[in-house]
């Protein structure tokens, strides 16, 4: 079976550090260390008969440019808010140009963060300090922070 490339999504001019996308597939979120966060359109998938895909590269529905390169992101379920990681961690609104929160507990960076699918106003980031925050967003300051005693080597 050949692999096509059904679309692709030029933009960031770094690496990309982070990808996710909406609960229902429809939103695609990327970040990097070109200090932007790029939402994506995802077009339905189809086949397509020539082998040239640069005819079907996606134009972002938004570019957010912010003072730090990121690491991380995730999508909260069923709902427009995204949260990234770097040098602290920012709430985002899909129609807003600027993050809604931001949190910062130390300053170490974070690299990565996870919503909690159950619960959407809890997320979880973990940082190079070895630790974990837990952050609730009906509060203004993170929840608690967890820090591992013991540095693992692969």
């Amino acid at each position: 079976m050949k692999r096509r490339t059904v679309c692709q999504f030029p933009g960031h001019q770094g690496p990309v550090r982070g990808l996710t996308a909406s609960t229902d597939g429809g939103i695609l979120v990327s970040c990097g260390t070109d200090c932007t966060v790029r939402l994506w359109n995802v077009p339905i998938a189809s086949i397509v008969d020539s082998d040239d895909s640069s005819e079907n590269s996606a134009k972002p529905l938004a570019v957010y440019v912010w003072k730090n390169a990121f690491w991380a992101v995730d999508h909260q379920c069923d709902g427009d808010l995204f949260a990234t990681g770097g040098a602290q961690v920012d709430i985002w609104n899909h129609n807003r140009s600027q993050p809604m929160n931001s949190f910062e507990w130390g300053t170490d960076t974070s690299i990565s963060v996870r919503f909690n699918p159950g619960e959407p106003n809890i997320l979880a980031s973990s940082s190079s300090d070895r630790s974990i925050t837990i952050y609730d967003l009906r509060m203004s300051s993170p929840a608690r922070k967890v820090i591992m005693r013991v540095t693992f080597h692969s």
